[in-house]
């Protein structure tokens, strides 16, 4: 019994693999975009746990300085141009947030209708996104459930938890101060499209290979 449901796990995801490759092909036959999208929360776990010192010297974090902030970002991206569209907010992001965030990828893609790539969350298929989208004439392709390595954005955010991680402890133990709204920005700034296009070619590599 634990054996055919494996047997049949694995058919349906094969089967979902292929339906998505199905969906990008008949974006790429449109002339779509392919934009990448998804969201990233900075919390007080963001933050590198080692720091080089100096020999016999000690860094100290001010506790209170640990224990504070809580950004959200929705971000785009493409293969061809990297990061496109990043907002920050103070609050976990919900649809009018979201539907923000796709009328102004709208407007930065004048020239081409767009293919946008998302994971399964709520706020990306309830009723009003699905209209939005729909009036904008954006084709809405949703990655297989449990599987965020096949989207492309998800390998560039660690990178930009990384920059963003090691800067803040940096600012923290030389005392210098941390702007939170600034230093995300400047981790997101940091990739480059070189960089983004290999997590492109990566994710669909690993995705081709999956089907």
């Amino acid at each position: 019994m634990v054996k055919t449901m494996t047997q049949r796990v694995r058919r349906n995801f094969v089967q979902n693999c292929q339906n998505l490759l199905a969906e990008m092909e008949k974006a790429n036959f449109e002339g779509r975009i392919l934009v990448f999208a998804d969201e990233i929360c900075f919390t007080k776990r963001s933050l590198k746990l080692r720091e080089w010192s100096s020999k016999n010297t000690n860094l100290t974090v001010d506790q209170e300085d640990v224990y504070v902030g809580y950004r959200a970002v929705i971000a785009s991206m493409t293969a061809e141009k990297g990061i496109c569209l990043v907002h920050v907010y103070e609050e976990p992001v919900k649809e009018p947030e979201f539907c923000a965030h796709i009328m102004k990828l709208h407007s930065k893609f004048k020239e081409k209708p767009i293919a946008l790539f998302m994971d399964n969350l709520w706020v990306h298929k309830n009723a009003r996104v699905q209209e939005l989208m729909t009036k904008l004439d954006i084709r809405p392709i949703y990655n297989v459930g449990y599987s965020p390595e096949f989207n492309a954005i998800e390998a560039v955010f660690s990178k930009v938890k990384r920059q963003f991680s090691s800067q803040r402890l940096h600012n923290l133990v030389t005392k210098i101060g941390f702007n939170m709204d600034a230093e995300v920005e400047v981790a997101f700034r940091a990739i480059k499209p070189a960089h983004c296009a290999a997590c492109a070619r990566k994710s669909f590599f690993l995705l081709q290979r999956a089907a």
